[in-house]
């Protein structure tokens, strides 16, 4: 049998997980000098209103070796192949902690490739490979696939509040000044590369669109220029 482990930061929820049968391994968020487990401690609700209070953004701290050794001792002892999807090397240490801890065991059963993506892009993979796992496949036929899919996969984003992006260092106070002004949105796309990049160049700034006194949202929901079909928040395609 074929087990599936990531991490939080692949954002789908705890209970899709258990749908799924796939192991969700939480990722430590610190807000000051409280820290706080992804899903266990804290929900995503409760992030987003610690976010909009804090000063300075929180940092995440990487799942170590010595926790994963503790991780990985039951699967090994199964003999069952473990696939770990987890966020992209250029991003967190966390799968360097996992390749060390499963050397450390000699685990040849857990396996670990660089999936280069996060949030709803890693989501995305980790989906596909459930599908492979159902499908009867092995898990190195699992990892060989989704390294074929990796480079392919994309992931969007409409940015509405720049003001993370400023805090951050991404955005001068400058641009972000000016662009709440004129009401821009942040238009912002990745994909797998071989080294931590700059913001991608193909970021743009998209204006928005005072929405009707009907609708309940202070704008209107951003529309392709091709298609004129509204835009989702936040999507991953491969």
């Amino acid at each position: 049998m074929v087990k599936i482990v990531t991490d939080s930061s692949c954002d789908i929820s705890p209970q899709r997980c258990a749908e799924l049968g796939v192991e969700m391994l939480p990722i430590t968020v610190n807000f000051g000098g409280e820290s706080y487990r992804a899903n266990l401690d804290i929900s995503n609700e409760e992030f987003y209103e610690k976010l909009a209070a804090a000063e300075e953004l929180p940092h995440t701290a990487q799942i170590t070796p010595a926790q994963f050794q503790e991780i990985f001792k039951p699967y090994q002892e199964s003999g069952d192949d473990v696939v770990c999807l987890f966020i992209s090397s250029q991003m967190s240490g966390t799968l360097q902690s996992a390749r060390v801890a499963a050397n450390i065991l000699g685990a040849d059963n857990i396996l670990l490739p660089d999936t280069l993506h996060v949030t709803f892009a890693l989501g995305l993979l980790v989906e596909e490979a459930v599908k492979m796992r159902d499908a009867g496949l092995s898990g190195k036929e699992i990892v060989a696939r989704i390294e074929e899919l990796i480079p392919r996969v994309r992931l969007f984003a409409m940015i509405e509040d720049l003001k993370y992006l400023k805090m951050g260092g991404r955005l001068s106070a400058t641009s972000a000044l000016v662009a709440s002004i004129l009401g821009i949105w942040w238009r912002w796309w990745a994909r797998p590369v071989a080294k931590k990049p700059p913001l991608p160049p193909s970021a743009s700034l998209w204006r928005r669109s005072p929405s009707p006194a009907t609708t309940a949202s202070p704008w209107a929901t951003p529309m392709c220029r091709k298609t004129a079909r509204p835009l989702r928040s936040t999507w991953a395609t491969c």
